[in-house]
């Protein structure tokens, strides 16, 4: 039997509280070990909590790893860490047993605390990675300091890395393109081979204006405020000049909710959701960073409005138009202003589980890859939400988008009561769905898709009635209001 909306959503909040409880469960452990080195006790501590020992077990573990690590160090004759056996042990949990005797050779032969680190780095990399063919690509060159890199949070060294690989590949003519299914914005995915022509990394190149430059250094600041969670694409250059750069990211393999939206949308809205609160949470919390280096601004409601809604609209009913939505550009100016992603729909939320590729950077699965910052600016949260529970194709009742507000709620750090978030949410609504009717008649200007833009700027249009007659409806706004601006709204379809 399927699981209801409300079903996933319980499962989700489980699950994030789960994670917190397991990060704390291993600090508790932690204490128990009076070991004075670090890498030992998270080591051990990590070890005890994955094969659920008592905290008692987790003294007898690394006890045992003291064992064989005496064991070790009198058959290759030089000294073997305890941490290095805990460390080995969790990689053999992990990936198995002959990869970590792998791992544990060269430290036979030469351990030091450098090696002890590099290798829980590595360890780190593969509990996300799960598949191993990605080591054997990069062994010859650089045997794991390269893919760990990024969970190391070294992100020059592996830009660096990145970029050497792709240049000398477009250099070497050693290099495919071809355009992304589904892409809006003129990316393409850049496929590279070595000499001997096997697969190499993949990019993503995207071309646009000078906006590119600030989209990159967003991308940097991100990637280093959540690199561990590997929410946003890797950077790796930004090249060109006047209204002709190219922005080069890391390929995100997976498919996007635009993809599957007629597969399992409930459970891929529900997952999208919490992986927009942690970003939320860390745009909010690292805000004046942003803002320092003048990378977001405000959303200017009126501007975009008036240009991508009342100017398309037929001329006799512009006029009116304008004046029946002042209210909701006044209310949205007047409301707390927080970094948003700014165009946060299923085409630009990629979920790295869906894919069977390994020659490409490591994505948390637990997490959706956000794509596209070229619009990140100060505005509502609830202007994102609105953004992805209202597109055309999902079809959710107003009370399942209650629901997924209330999943958001739960997990950002916001002091705002439920009802003035629901309240944010209808007048975000009405101003989203106003602007895909004006994205999508210009769309029907120009003849493009006729028959699937103009279903969706229907739905629009019905999802924009329905918002104003619920904010009638809760006393939002004035009956006489509500009347004009839906009669202007069922004006648009005729």
């Amino acid at each position: 039997m399927e699981e209801t909306l409300e079903q996933l959503i319980q499962d989700r909040i489980k699950f994030e509280r789960g994670k917190d409880s397991l990060a704390r469960r291993v600090k508790e452990y932690s204490s128990y070990l009076l070991v004075p080195n670090s890498l030992a006790v998270l080591a051990a501590a990590a070890n005890a909590v994955y094969l659920n020992f008592s905290h008692s077990g987790a003294v007898q573990f690394y006890n045992y790893c003291e064992h064989w690590a005496e064991k070790f160090s009198s058959l290759s004759g030089t000294e073997v860490l305890p941490e290095t056996v805990c460390l080995v042990s969790a990689s053999a949990m992990v990936v198995g047993c002959n990869f970590a005797m792998r791992l544990l050779e060269p430290f036979i032969k030469r351990p030091n605390r450098y090696d002890v680190g590099r290798i829980a780095r590595t360890i780190s990399w593969f509990l996300h990675l799960r598949k191993l063919p990605l080591l054997g690509w990069l062994y010859p060159e650089m045997p794991t300091e390269a893919s760990v890199l990024r969970r190391m949070g070294a992100a020059e060294d592996l830009r660096n890395f990145l970029a050497g690989v792709y240049s000398n590949n477009l250099s070497k003519s050693n290099f495919s393109v071809k355009e992304i299914p589904g892409s809006v914005h003129n990316i393409y995915m850049v496929k590279t081979y070595s000499d001997e022509g096997s697969a190499g990394f993949d990019f993503a190149l995207k071309q646009g204006s000078s906006s590119l430059l600030k989209e990159y250094r967003r991308l940097e600041v991100l990637d280093e405020l959540c690199h561990s969670i590997s929410l946003t694409p890797f950077p790796v250059e930004i090249s060109g000049k006047e209204d002709d750069y190219k922005l080069i990211t890391a390929l995100v393999r997976g498919r996007t909710l635009l993809q599957d939206i007629n597969k399992a949308p409930r459970n891929d809205v529900v997952k999208a959701i919490a992986s927009l609160a942690v970003l939320h949470n860390i745009l909010y919390e690292n805000r004046e960073r942003f803002e320092k280096e003048e990378l977001i601004g405000n959303v200017d409601y009126a501007l975009g409005l008036d240009k991508v809604f009342i100017s398309r609209i037929p001329e006799s009913l512009r006029a009116d138009a304008k004046e029946e939505t002042k209210f909701l550009i006044d209310y949205l100016t007047e409301q707390p202003q927080k970094p948003i992603h700014g165009d946060f729909h299923p085409g630009n939320i990629i979920d790295p589980r869906k894919t069977d590729s390994h020659l490409s950077l490591s994505y948390e699965y637990d997490y959706d890859v956000i794509l596209d910052y070229e619009r990140m600016s100060n505005g509502a949260w609830e202007m994102d939400i609105s953004n992805l529970v209202d597109f055309c194709q999902y079809n959710f009742s107003y009370q399942e988008k209650l629901q997924l507000l209330r999943l958001h709620c739960e997990l950002t750090k916001d002091d705002s009561s439920f009802e003035e978030k629901e309240r944010r949410f209808l007048y975000s609504s009405l101003f989203k769905n106003m602007h895909m009717c004006g994205t999508l008649s210009l769309k029907l200007r120009q003849m493009e898709s006729m028959d699937g833009n103009t279903k969706c700027w229907n739905t629009y249009i019905a999802q924009a009635i329905d918002v104003a007659n619920i904010m009638a409806e809760k006393g939002h706004i004035a009956l006489k209001k509500n009347y004009r601006l839906t009669k202007l709204l069922n004006e648009l379809r005729k």
